[in-house]
């Protein structure tokens, strides 16, 4: 590693602006706690990115439910030399049991809740959709005038009957990543997924 390659950055780094995303301190953490602390640490969007999903994840399921008490495995985990890979492998068997059962108010959540607060990570205040938010940045960037724009030529175009018109902006826009969505109130986007 070494920072003149450009393979290496600092936490401060991936706080402030890594690769056009400023990441949330508990994305942070959440992906440096998948390695052991003994283990060469594998820092990368991509375990950063999959931190996000399974913080979004554990969201849905802990962010309602009060914090109980750990499972039994997961605090065996942290008594065996803070194996935090393990500790997180229970939380995502939980994760799977609380989806299993029929009320999102179960043990397993609650076991889920508490495991997360164990790691530093108040899981009722990450945002579920923040990935989406910047990866929708990241991609449009300053191009947000420019969509809106073509959309609402495109509108023009659909009030006049022009429907060649209409599917090329369509097309043109889908080439950008943006999904329309047409309904009674008029066009809405979002970014492709």
């Amino acid at each position: 590693m070494s920072k003149s390659l450009g393979n290496f950055v600092t936490i401060h780094q991936a706080l402030q602006d890594w690769r056009g995303i400023a990441w949330p301190g508990m994305v942070v953490r959440f992906a440096l706690l998948q390695t052991q602390y003994r283990q060469p640490i594998d820092f990368t969007e991509r375990a950063l990115d999959e931190a996000a999903m399974a913080l979004r994840a554990f969201h849905f399921f802990a962010s309602a439910v009060p914090a109980t008490s750990p499972s039994d495995e997961f605090l065996e985990a942290m008594a065996d030399d803070l194996n935090t890979p393990r500790a997180i492998a229970e939380l995502h068997r939980l994760q799977k049991v609380a989806k299993s059962q029929s009320s999102i108010h179960s043990e397993a959540a609650g076991q889920l809740t508490s495991g997360l607060a164990q790691l530093g990570v108040n899981i009722q205040d990450y945002d579920p959709e923040w990935l989406q938010k910047q990866v929708a940045v990241k991609r449009v960037g300053d191009r947000t005038a420019e969509i809106e724009t073509l959309i609402a030529a495109r509108a023009k175009a659909r009030t006049q009957k022009d429907w060649k018109e209409s599917d090329r902006i369509r097309d043109e826009l889908a080439r950008m990543g943006v999904v329309l969505k047409d309904s009674k109130d008029g066009t809405t986007w979002e970014i492709a997924r």
